[in-house]
């Protein structure tokens, strides 16, 4: 693991940073919330991952306290999120809510530390699988995925007419 980082869980001090950098990837993904019900209810699975703790890891700089970058993950069998119901799997896996790293901490290695971390969870959790959606119009996601050892699983397509 890269030295110049460490992880801890979020508390409540964190809610800002992380609802941040949720708009910043609502944003690079073309999305939006539906409606103000949708952000309020996300906002409350964000607020009750992090009082139920051991859910959404910090990345900071190595000596500092303040975030800059986040990794959300739930343990699950169903898909959590997303277009309905991926379907029931034999086994439990860590669904990945969300990865977000500050702008100006990008190209630094702190989302391969998350993952890396992440990897180190799995174990405790006693799962072995990980799982996540990531938009097509993401490519810098995709690519990072693909680089971790990720395997695209599902794709979705869609036909506009608005």
């Amino acid at each position: 693991m890269d030295k110049s980082f460490t992880t801890r869980y979020a508390t409540a001090e964190d809610l800002t940073f992380i609802w941040d950098g949720i708009i910043d990837t609502v944003t690079i993904e073309g999305e939006e919330f539906r409606d103000e019900a949708d952000e309020l209810d996300y906002r409350q699975r964000l607020t009750k991952a992090i009082e139920e703790g051991g859910q959404v890891v910090i990345a900071c700089e190595q000596n500092q306290t303040a975030p800059i970058g986040i990794l959300w993950f739930k343990k699950a069998s169903v898909c959590p999120f997303g277009i309905g119901d991926y379907g029931e799997n034999t086994r439990d896996y860590l669904w990945i809510q969300l990865v977000y790293v500050a702008k100006e901490h990008r190209k630094k290695g702190v989302a391969t530390f998350l993952y890396k971390k992440l990897d180190q969870i799995v174990k405790d959790c006693k799962v072995f699988e990980i799982m996540c959606d990531v938009y097509w119009t993401n490519e810098q996601s995709r690519a990072f995925h693909e680089k971790m050892g990720y395997k695209p699983k599902i794709i979705l397509y869609s036909k506009d007419f608005s």
